[in-house]
């Protein structure tokens, strides 16, 4: 996807979002991020990547 900036009209490669967790998943996502040596956004966008796939393939068998 891309989107064009006001100001600078140059495509923007990824977009910024805000997103609430309960707390006990937060932690969670902490303690992954923390025992991999990334950050939390990057645990947060894998899975993220993991689930979208596996809807993915989901629907592929459905429409077989």
């Amino acid at each position: 996807m891309m989107i064009m900036t006001n100001r600078v009209r140059k495509p923007i490669d990824k977009i910024r979002s805000s997103i609430s967790f309960p707390q006990e998943i937060y932690a969670t996502l902490e303690k992954i991020a923390y025992e991999k040596r990334v950050s939390l956004a990057w645990v947060v966008r894998e899975a993220v990547e993991i689930y979208l796939k596996g809807q993915k393939e989901e629907k592929n068998a459905k429409d077989r």
